[in-house]
């Protein structure tokens, strides 16, 4: 009788030893990578947010292009249009010596009001050449204008162009983080599932250990009742 109850003790004790062991194991803790994660998809969605900007910015600047390249092809046809309008070489030539004399008066009006005692008498032919020079300067000068807004348009769009392509260069940095954030948030999301499948196990082997404990215990109940009869 004595021994049958060594016996049964032992199996208590080996019952509540194996209970005590179910008991001291922690789960895994989820809440720093959930922290983690959370706080990369912010980083994410302010990257997201920046890259809207970049491509409003970019998009704006673009249409300012736009415009520009349409103000240049006015300046080259205009430029074009220009050199090949050679139309005051007939206009003068036709001239009477009366019209030369007004050219050179409206031209030089302030000249003319100047007091001079000499005469100068240019022949006709010599003073229509003149005149047709004076025009064509006149048109080198309206070309070399628009040819310096020409230049000036020109500038704007490939600084323009220059400032899209840093644009481009921010946005393409910006999905870049974005991968590595979402790459860091892989990374977590295995982290947790490795922990959550482990504690999955220890619970199933708790649930045995708890289901092997109890037999035992039942058992050593049943042992006692039945060495007491």
């Amino acid at each position: 009788m004595k021994q049958t109850f060594v016996v049964i003790a032992i199996l208590a004790i080996v019952a509540l030893i194996v209970l005590k062991s179910g008991c001291n194991s922690k789960n895994f803790d989820t809440k720093p990578y959930d922290a983690k994660i959370d706080s990369l998809q912010k980083g994410i969605d302010s990257l997201h947010q920046q890259n809207d900007s970049l491509e409003t910015s970019i998009q704006l600047v673009e249409g300012v292009n736009t415009q520009l390249i349409g103000q240049s092809i006015g300046l080259k046809n205009t430029i074009k249009d220009l050199k090949s309008d050679n139309s005051h070489v007939d206009f003068v030539k036709a001239y009477t010596p009366t019209q030369v004399d007004s050219f050179f008066l409206i031209r030089y009006a302030n000249q003319y009001k100047e007091y001079s005692i000499d005469t100068t008498h240019l022949p006709i032919p010599v003073a229509k050449a003149t005149i047709i020079d004076i025009l064509e300067l006149d048109k080198t000068n309206k070309i070399l204008f628009h040819t310096d807004s020409l230049v000036s348009v020109l500038d704007n769009i490939i600084t323009n162009k220059d400032t899209v392509i840093a644009l481009l260069r921010g946005k393409e940095d910006n999905y870049q983080s974005i991968i590595e954030k979402h790459v860091e948030q892989g990374h977590n999301y295995k982290i947790q599932i490795s922990g959550l499948k482990a504690d999955i196990k220890k619970n199933n082997w708790s649930i045995k250990k708890s289901k092997i404990a109890n037999i035992i215990l039942s058992g050593a109940v049943i042992g006692l009742i039945a060495t007491h009869k």
